[in-house]
């Protein structure tokens, strides 16, 4: 062990908080990151003379490329307004539909399996969706908070 360098960074790097509402977004995020960290290696390599100028940059271009790729995806989806219930109602699909998606698997269809990144499904009692007798009361002054009330405001 000869020499060590440390990766380059910015003196500045720029901050910023993410909120998306996607979970996939979130997935684009960590891949714009881990290409950065890419980019800043295959940098330092090339700075250090650990790797060639031509190699370097066809990495770059390579994996630049690649995530563009990943972002430009979901441009070909088209939504055929299909849900499960239409597609088990109907059976089949139209000649419009059945061009664009192949025959679906039962276990899709049954909802069995779905997506790796799902919101969670979540079941209310059939009673949940009636009215609410319960009625707020209004904290007397100087009461003191108990230790089940949620401190999150």
């Amino acid at each position: 062990q000869g020499m060590e360098v440390s990766v380059a960074t910015s003196k500045r790097p720029y901050r910023l908080q993410l909120q998306f509402a996607n979970p996939y977004a979130y997935q684009g995020a960590q891949m714009i990151a881990e290409f950065d960290q890419l980019v800043r290696t295959l940098l330092t390599c090339r700075h250090t003379g650990q790797l060639n100028d031509e190699p370097a940059t066809a990495s770059i271009s390579h994996s630049a490329r690649r995530v563009r790729a990943s972002f430009s995806v979901p441009q070909g989806y088209r939504s055929f307004g299909l849900d499960r219930k239409k597609l088990q109602q109907a059976g089949e699909f139209d000649q419009r539909v059945s061009r664009f998606m192949r025959d679906i698997p039962e276990d899709v269809l049954s909802g069995e399996q779905r997506a790796p990144i799902t919101p969670r499904k979540i079941h209310f009692p059939k009673q949940s969706h009636r009215p609410s007798s319960l009625k707020s009361q209004p904290s007397l002054p100087g009461k003191s908070s108990s230790s089940d009330e949620n401190h999150d405001t």
